[in-house]
């Protein structure tokens, strides 16, 4: 009886008599040290299975979010208080063809951003006018509260804007421009 030719994939696993197969063996490089908002790409390539068999990859992070099926992946993280005494964590797990799994932990310090201010371009000032300037600012952090707008006009005066919290859980934040006069 003639039928279709479908494709197919074996796996095969030699092992000797009375010989167990190897667990595989997980292994990423690090640590990282990188700043808040910049990718950072983790890598597992160094993994093994001494079986010599294929791995699946998974990586898992702090937050409870995964990600899969390769062994080099780059991600953002916001600073959100990992500071040295609290670093961010990233897990690989590799799994191979008989289902057996090695973990290895990452560690990735990141490191607090200064905010960018934004200011308009002023063609001209007229002496003794007032002068109202619009202005703000982004960062990458998700939880550099609480901020604060200070503003110094160059003859010893200063102006404290605006202050207050920028929205957890997302980041760069830009924030609302503020008013000053002066």
């Amino acid at each position: 009886m003639m039928g279709e030719c479908g494709t197919w994939t074996a796996v095969v696993v030699w092992q000797l008599p009375g010989q167990a197969p190897g667990a595989p063996v997980a292994v990423v490089n690090g640590p990282w040290v990188a700043n808040e908002g910049a990718p950072v790409t983790l890598d597992g390539s160094a993994s093994s299975d001494p079986d010599g068999g294929p791995l699946r990859y998974r990586w898992t992070f702090l937050d409870g979010t995964a990600q899969g099926d390769s062994a080099i992946i780059t991600r953002r993280w916001a600073w959100s208080g990992y500071v040295d005494a609290n670093p961010l964590s990233a897990v690989l797990t590799v799994q191979d063809v008989t289902g057996r799994i090695a973990v290895a932990t990452a560690t990735i310090r990141l490191l607090n951003v200064a905010p960018t201010v934004t200011l308009p371009a002023l063609d001209s000032v007229t002496l003794n006018a007032p002068l109202s300037v619009t202005t703000g600012f982004s960062d990458p952090g998700l939880d550099d509260t609480p901020f604060a707008i200070r503003v110094s006009w160059g003859d010893g005066a200063t102006d404290a804007v605006s202050q207050g919290s920028q929205a957890a859980g997302r980041g760069p934040t830009p924030t609302p421009p503020s008013a000053l006069t002066r």
